[in-house]
């Protein structure tokens, strides 16, 4: 029972590893989809402190200037942002590992931040 159970999961775990590999030549692969929406959460946060003044409409335009910035740092246009996160967002494994990805990233950043400013406490 055991033994099928762990054959079951090693299964389960190369087709998942395959899909990831099948990942179609228009659609952003998940490294750099992974940083995007890093970048992207960095936006919002900073927009919501920094820039939101004035009403909802402006709130939206504001955001969405940022993350026109973010597209064209990373080179990407709208329309293929759109449809590598749809890409995604329809396949529960590929997903998982690009926001796990995305978050491992934030929660390293914030550690490395917290790292810096201890010691810029000690000095």
């Amino acid at each position: 029972m055991k033994f099928s159970i762990v054959i079951m999961g090693f299964l389960l775990f190369f087709f998942a590893c395959k899909n990831d590999k099948n990942i179609p030549s228009n659609i952003i692969n998940p490294n750099l989809m992974s940083d995007i929406l890093v970048d992207i959460a960095i936006a919002e946060g900073f927009s919501e402190s920094f820039l939101f003044k004035d009403s909802l409409s402006k709130k939206d335009s504001v955001l969405k200037k940022e993350i026109s910035k973010v597209l064209q740092t990373h080179n990407i246009k709208q329309q293929q942002f759109s449809k590598s996160y749809q890409y995604y967002a329809i396949r529960p494994n590929l997903y998982k590992v690009v926001m796990d990805s995305a978050n491992a990233r934030i929660i390293r950043g914030k550690e490395i931040e917290f790292t810096n400013d201890s010691l810029q406490a000690k000095y």
